[in-house]
């Protein structure tokens, strides 16, 4: 039989033990707790600076449009249309927030990403130049351009309004203004897609440099007008939106998304047909036709 004194030994180790055991544990859990709070609070933060973050937190996703009909277009009530406020609509949708245009130029649409003008850029042509200012969503949209000329004009190849007196119009900033200055030719910059068709009509031009889709819906306009489709693409426009370079990689997986959505269920090829333009789906991008008869 154990000593009184022995039994109470044992007794005082043994509590001494447990008291130890509450110490490690509740140092553990803090610990552990310190970890994962910080963890929370560096997600918290993370989260908090995120693309979709302040366009939830502002409550409108910011648009910029720069005319360019009828990619790009504004009705007669002042309401913008066309493929791109398709995916900003299911996009804005989507984030529980309202959609706010804001009307811009070609030659500014860039400074205006950069000055945080907007949230995305429409109909962003992809080209190396702009991709060391902006960053690019997906493509939305993509056509060939085509030369716009008077149906009396006497040019019918490229090579014969480029090498006419005349000058060919493209919209100052734009990636078709870029193109021709590429390629040393007689160009006229003007300040749109528009003023650079009203060049042609009134004979200050020999050409406008237009997207295939613009060229379709003035030709149906006016029918004085035809279409000169290169075989050799002058440049081909292979749009997207334009975003900030900074933009982290999941907001702009998120944006792509709404991108797929709306192409691949036929919503962004329904905002052509609504304006009587033909078009086709090409590796992921909705690219407008020019039908023969329009180049006649």
């Amino acid at each position: 039989m154990p000593s009184t004194s022995s039994t109470k030994n044992k007794k005082i180790n043994q509590t001494i033990l447990e008291l130890i055991l509450v110490i490690v544990l509740a140092l553990g859990f803090g610990l552990l707790g310190g970890k994962i709070a910080s963890g929370n609070s560096h997600s918290a933060a993370i989260d908090s600076t995120t693309w979709i973050s302040k366009i939830k937190k502002a409550g409108v996703l910011r648009v910029g449009m720069a005319e360019d009909a009828p990619t790009i277009s504004q009705a007669k009530d002042g309401q913008w249309q066309g493929p791109y406020t398709v995916v900003a609509a299911a996009l804005a949708n989507e984030l529980g927030v309202k959609v706010q245009y804001v009307e811009t130029s070609w030659a500014n649409i860039v400074a205006g990403i950069q000055s945080d003008k907007y949230d995305l850029a429409a109909g962003l042509d992809i080209t190396l130049p702009r991709s060391l200012a902006v960053g690019f969503t997906n493509p939305v949209t993509g056509t060939n351009n085509v030369l716009l000329v008077k149906k009396t004009a006497n040019v019918s190849t490229v090579a014969e309004a480029e090498s006419n007196a005349l000058p060919i119009a493209a919209p100052q900033g734009s990636a078709q203004e870029s193109a021709l200055k590429l390629s040393d030719k007689n160009l006229l910059s003007i300040d749109s897609f528009a003023n650079g068709i009203q060049a042609v009509i009134s004979g200050r031009a020999i050409a406008a440099i237009v997207t295939g889709d613009t060229a379709v819906q003035t030709i149906q306009s006016n029918d004085s007008l035809r279409a000169i489709v290169p075989a050799n693409p002058i440049d081909v426009s292979i749009s997207a939106f334009g975003v900030a370079r900074d933009i982290d990689f999941t907001s702009l997986q998120t944006i792509n998304a709404a991108i797929s959505d709306t192409v691949y269920s036929g919503q962004v090829s329904a905002s052509y047909t609504q304006a009587n333009i033909p078009s086709e789906i090409q590796d992921g991008r909705v690219v407008p036709v020019v039908p023969q008869q329009y180049q006649k």
